[in-house]
C-alpha cells in the first residue's frame, strides 16, 4: 500500500481535482535564519538571565538550532525558547563543546506547528553562571514563504 505525507494530501495523491498546490513553506522553501552572537566579556551574565536572539515571523516552520562557543559553558545549562516558554526548542542542559557545532533538532510537535503570531527567541542560563569571557554563537533556522 502506498501512503502520502501529510504534505502531499490532495497534491500528490489524486484525491483532488484540480490538485492542490504544495505549501510554499514546507516544500521548496527557503531557509532561513537568525542569527545571534553573545559576547560573555560585553556583559556579566548571571543565573536565571536571558538574551533575546532575534524574532522568528508568524506563519513560519521551526527546523532547528545550531549552538557553536568558543568556550565551554562548564556547568551553565542553556535553554532555548520563547517569550512566555523559555525551554520550547531545548529543555535547559549543558553545553561544554568547544568549536563544535550543535544541531538542535526539533520535535514531531514543534516541527508541526506554524506560528500563529510572532516570536521572540531567546537563549536562557541557569544553573551556574556563563563564563565571564568568550563568544557563543546561536542560529535558528526556519522557513517562511
Amino acid at each position: 500500500m502506498r501512503y502520502y505525507s501529510r504534505e502531499q494530501v490532495g497534491v500528490l495523491d489524486g484525491t483532488v481535482q484540480p490538485p492542490l498546490l504544495a505549501d510554499g513553506q514546507l516544500i521548496n522553501a527557503k531557509e532561513r535564519r537568525v542569527r545571534a552572537t553573545i559576547n560573555f566579556a560585553d556583559r556579566q551574565l548571571a543565573i536565571g538571565d536571558d538574551v533575546i536572539l532575534g524574532k522568528r515571523p508568524r506563519n513560519s516552520y521551526y527546523m532547528g538550532h545550531r549552538i557553536i562557543a568558543s568556550v565551554s559553558l562548564g556547568a551553565t545549562t542553556l535553554a532555548l525558547g520563547a517569550v512566555g516558554n523559555s525551554q520550547k526548542y531545548r529543555p535547559a542542559a549543558v553545553f561544554t563543546s568547544i568549536d563544535t557545532p550543535l544541531a538542535v533538532a526539533l520535535t514531531a510537535q514543534v516541527a508541526a506547528d506554524k506560528l500563529a503570531t510572532d516570536e521572540l527567541q531567546l537563549a536562557t542560563f541557569a544553573a551556574a553562571a556563563p563564563p565571564a569571557a568568550g563568544l557563543l554563537v546561536i542560529e535558528t533556522i526556519y522557513t517562511y514563504d
